[in-house]
Formats: structure tokens, C-alpha cells, sequence
């Protein structure tokens, strides 16, 4: 197995005329057996706290991303704070079929889906 993991913590920084003191970290997590491209998974975390005087507000952007033989699988949540308030929070959840790109691959797709499940 094969990573790549990425975290930067982008620190809050002062001194923009608005007065909102932006703040942001982010995290990645990216795997694959090089031997099998449909082992790749990869996911974000990132959190972002802009604040102001009177003002604290938090984002988490929440991702991830797989693939099987006929799809990729993509998943996604956002959670939004106001102090002790949570604004927002849906969460999302799809597949994309591989083979989008010709219609002719609609049939191979077929093919390859009922491959997959007879497993």
C-alpha cells in the first residue's frame, strides 16, 4: 500500500482591512495498492474558522472518494457552526458510473456491474 498524507494547518493571521481573521487546517489521506488502481481511496477533513471581534464561525468539510470496477463512490458532509449553533449539516452520498465519459461504455459498464455482483 502506497499513502500520501497531507496536513497543513494554514494558522489564523491578522491584519486584513475587514477585520476577519481567517483560519484553516486541512488533512488528506490518500491510499493505493500499486498493483490494483481500483484500491485508490482518498479523504479530506478540512476545518476553516474565520473570526471576527464579535464573530466566531467553523466549517468541517468532510470527504471521501472510492472507486470499484464500474463506479466511483463519493462522499460528503458539511457541518457549519455559529458559536454554539449548528447551522448546517447535510450529508451527501453518490455514485458516478466509470464509464461516462462515451455512451458506447454505457453496455461495457453493464457488463462489467453484473460482473462485479455475480462475485
Amino acid at each position: 500500500m502506497v499513502s500520501l498524507i497531507i496536513e497543513d494547518d494554514f494558522a489564523a493571521a491578522e491584519g486584513y482591512d475587514h477585520g476577519i481573521i481567517p483560519g484553516a487546517v486541512a488533512r488528506e489521506h490518500w491510499t493505493i495498492r500499486p498493483d490494483d488502481p481500483l484500491s485508490a481511496a482518498g479523504g479530506a477533513h478540512w476545518t476553516v474558522t474565520p473570526t471576527r471581534r464579535d464573530m466566531a464561525l467553523q466549517t468541517e468539510a468532510i470527504c471521501a472518494m472510492l472507486s470499484d470496477a464500474c463506479s466511483f463512490h463519493l462522499l460528503a458532509r458539511l457541518e457549519a457552526d455559529a458559536g454554539e449553533a449548528l447551522v448546517r449539516e447535510p450529508e451527501n452520498n453518490w455514485v458516478v458510473l466509470a464509464s461516462i465519459s462515451a455512451i458506447s461504455c454505457w453496455a461495457t459498464a453493464a457488463t462489467c456491474c453484473a460482473a462485479v455482483r455475480a462475485r
